[in-house]
C-alpha cells in the first residue's frame, strides 16, 4: 500500500472516530440515573443535617449524593469539576450546617483542588414501575 493511500486511508478512520464522539448524547447521567432506578425530583435549596454516606460520579458535572437515612440527591454543577470521573474522596465546605447551592465541593487526591461550585440540587426519588399498578 501506498504512503499515500495509507494516510488516507488514517483520515478516515479519525474522521469516523470524531464523528462517533460528536455523536455520543450529551445527558447520559440522565440515562445512567434511569439504570439505578431514579429521577430527578423537586429542586431543593440546600440539604438540611446531611452528612455524606457515598457519592456516584455520574460526569464531570453530575454526581448522586448519599446522604444519610436513605436520602439521595442529584448534585449539578455550574462547569465541569476537575478530577471528579475519577474522584475517590470529597470534600466540602457547607454554610450552616447544610449544604446547598453555591456552596463548593472539592476532589481530593487528584492533583490541584478546584472547589466546584453547586448549581443546583435535586432529591431523587425512585422510578415508579407503571405495570405493578
Amino acid at each position: 500500500m501506498s504512503r499515500a493511500r495509507f494516510a488516507f486511508l488514517g483520515l478516515a478512520v479519525a474522521a469516523v472516530l470524531a464523528g462517533g464522539c460528536a455523536s455520543a448524547p450529551q445527558d447520559d447521567w440522565a440515562v445512567q440515573l434511569r439504570a439505578k432506578g431514579l429521577a430527578p425530583g423537586e429542586t431543593v435549596s440546600s440539604i438540611p443535617d446531611f452528612r455524606i454516606d457515598g457519592f456516584d460520579v455520574l460526569d464531570a458535572q453530575h454526581l448522586i449524593l448519599y446522604t444519610g437515612h436513605q436520602r439521595r440527591h442529584l448534585v449539578t454543577f455550574g462547569t465541569s469539576c476537575p478530577g471528579l470521573r475519577f474522584a475517590e474522596r470529597l470534600a466540602y465546605r457547607p454554610t450552616a450546617g447544610s449544604l446547598g447551592r453555591l456552596d463548593t465541593l472539592t476532589v481530593v487526591g487528584q492533583g490541584p483542588t478546584v472547589p466546584c461550585v453547586i448549581d443546583s440540587i435535586q432529591v431523587l426519588k425512585p422510578i415508579e414501575d407503571k405495570k405493578a399498578g
